[in-house]
């Protein structure tokens, strides 16, 4: 790949990324059962060039996780998880989510091919709701999240 500073073709490396989660906008749906949590990251990421310094790319991404799919949500039990649900309805739930670790992949680059770089970022997501009659409720979920770029898109951002 040619620099996009010096000019010169020379070998970029990924550098190690920069990670901000945070849950936002939880949302209730009494009627069904359920609530959504939207997951927001943001990321910075680096290709240093081996001559002169190094191309950057910031990025978000959002995903919504259900409260259905964390894996004790059908083993709590109905009065439980009325409780989760009413406790994120009311802004009560105290919901945290933390990046556990990231994964920097590159592929692809063959000929004709775009080399693409790929962000994997594994999230636990945490809610705790204390209920006066059924005590601390925790559910926790481990998440996988993925973004992509080609290597061209590093070029366009300096």
């Amino acid at each position: 790949m040619r620099c996009p500073d010096c000019g010169k073709f020379v070998s970029m490396e990924n550098g190690e990324p920069e990670i901000d989660i945070d849950v936002f906008d939880p949302t209730a749906y009494p009627e069904q059962m359920n609530a959504s949590l939207s997951v927001q990251i943001n990321y910075h990421m680096s290709r240093t060039c081996a001559d002169c310094g190094q191309d950057s790319l910031d990025g978000a991404t959002d995903e919504v996780v259900e409260l259905t799919s964390f894996p004790d949500w059908a083993n709590i039990g109905y009065e439980k998880q009325k409780a989760v649900i009413n406790a994120i309805a009311n802004d009560e739930a105290k919901i945290e989510c933390e990046a556990d670790g990231n994964e920097v992949d590159e592929s692809g680059g063959g000929r004709y091919a775009k080399n693409m770089i790929t962000l994997s970022i594994s999230a636990t997501i945490t809610i705790k709701v204390t209920d006066e009659v059924l005590g601390e409720i925790i559910l926790t979920k481990t998440d996988d999240f993925q973004v992509e770029h080609a290597a061209s898109e590093f070029e366009e951002c300096c």
